[in-house]
């Protein structure tokens, strides 16, 4: 295969929304730009995906990235816009409202679509529909294979988008300096969907629906036609697992008895399970995140579970920094990719600690009824205190605040609901439910302050 050299264009593997907002943030700065993607299939940009209609949840630090491209109105648009989560208990519901925070679920396929849509407005952009096989990160030579041929490409820089599986990770892996750290996890999750017409007057159409149990969660977000995508997360192996379920009768006893409210919503549930899939988690940390002409972005950098929405916002978050570093340094791509991959690490590395201790939250304390208590003193604190306390989830989902502050934060609110816990008068003041100056005092001395006017 002969060399074609392309350096004044920037190469993209992989086309999802990670990949597609950086090409359109790069080709507005007048780069030419060369996207790898063999799954399109029309021009529409219709992605294939095994099957699956994956929602995306876009906080407020994905919806700075489609700040940059100008997308923000047009992403909030297409999708759902959430006004709190709902907690589906076995004999109760609690209800988190977001206060007004735009949070949004979007399909798959939808945001691939307005993305592509926009992509295609620039003609410096092109897609090639070819699968990378190779690529050499120091000297930016993209290897590929097509349907009917095969080339070599040298690029300015080449950005590996390219999901969990990542072919640009892998020419990485080649190097002894790098580090990689995977883990498989005993979890497993299927996907449905609730149908509109049953969903509506049985689940709101604006929530984040939860129903947390031992070991096990469902999860469910609502999409513009009134359905609700599912996705139901259980052990892979033991004595309550996917291992267990044989047949279409033992899926329906498991949520005959896990989640009975959601009965009437599933209309084939006496033949649902041989209709479906279970895809397994894995967990991928790797460091560093640029070398010589190369950086990873998502998930190809740093894959984490779903648990709580943030793998698109965190690998969104990549394009930001990426376009912040190119506004501030220019040409100077030897100091962006330092950079880019220096800031990083840590985010990613907070980001995965804190979506795993979303795990801990949705099948361990949750599901205890003793937790309802830290809920209720939660609840209180956002009443009476806001803005000197908010939680780390409110810092992850509505600000730009980094992963690691976050990390900070988690910290300092468990010190502080501990604190509470042991107090004599705890039941009174929560009865009360009024702000309290022994409160602010404890506040104060965890650095949570009010502001002077």
């Amino acid at each position: 295969m002969d060399l074609q050299e392309s350096i004044d264009r920037i190469a993209i593997v992989g086309a999802g929304p990670v990949g597609l907002t950086l090409a359109i943030a790069l080709a507005e700065r007048g780069f030419g730009i060369d996207i790898y993607e063999p799954r399109y299939t029309d021009s529409e940009g219709a992605q294939l995906s095994n099957g699956r209609s994956i929602n995306f949840t876009i906080m407020e630090r994905g919806l700075k990235a489609f700040d940059i491209i100008g997308m923000r109105d047009q992403i909030i648009e297409i999708g759902v816009v959430l006004k709190q989560r709902t907690v589906h208990f076995p004999d109760d519901i609690m209800i988190n409202p977001f206060g007004g925070n735009i949070t949004s679920t979007v399909r798959r396929e939808d945001l691939q679509r307005v993305l592509y849509k926009k992509a295609a407005e620039f003609s410096q952009i092109k897609l090639i529909n070819a699968r990378v096989t190779s690529v050499d990160i120091k000297k930016g030579e993209v290897a590929w294979s097509g349907q009917q041929e095969t080339g070599v490409q040298a690029y300015l820089q080449v950005f590996g988008a390219d999901g969990a599986h990542s072919t640009v990770r892998q020419s990485f892996q080649k190097y002894h300096w790098f580090e990689l750290q995977q883990e498989t996890l005993n979890l497993g999750y299927i996907e449905f969907l609730f149908p509109p017409e049953l969903a509506k007057g049985n689940f709101e159409a604006d929530t984040l629906h939860l129903w947390p149990r031992p070991n096990c969660y469902l999860f469910g977000l609502p999409n513009n036609d009134g359905s609700i995508t599912i996705n139901f997360f259980y052990p892979l192996t033991g004595p309550n697992s996917f291992e267990q379920i044989k047949s279409n009768e033992d899926f329906k006893n498991v949520f005959t008895q896990l989640f009975p409210n959601t009965l009437k919503c599933i209309p084939d549930l006496d033949s649902l399970w041989s209709g479906l899939k279970v895809s397994y988690l894995q967990d991928f940390q790797c460091f560093p995140f640029s070398h010589g002409r190369a950086s990873l972005i998502g998930d190809a950098g740093h894959t984490i579970q779903p648990y709580q929405g943030q793998g698109v916002n965190l690998g969104l978050e990549d394009v930001s920094a990426i376009v912040e570093l190119f506004d501030q340094h220019k040409d100077d791509w030897e100091k962006i990719n330092q950079e880019y991959s220096l800031s990083r690490k840590q985010s990613a590395r907070s980001a995965k600690l804190l979506t795993d201790l979303t795990l801990v939250e949705y099948t361990k304390e949750l599901p205890d009824p003793s937790f309802k208590q830290v809920c209720r003193i939660i609840g209180y604190l956002l009443k009476n205190y806001s803005p000197v306390f908010c939680t780390h989830f409110q810092l992850i989902a509505f600000t730009h605040a980094d992963y690691c502050e976050a990390e900070i934060r988690q910290n300092v609110e468990r010190k502080i609901i501990q604190e509470l816990v042991q107090r004599s008068d705890l039941n009174m003041i929560l009865q009360k439910d009024v702000k309290n100056q022994e409160i602010l005092k404890l506040l104060a001395r965890y650095g949570l302050r009010e502001e002077k006017k």
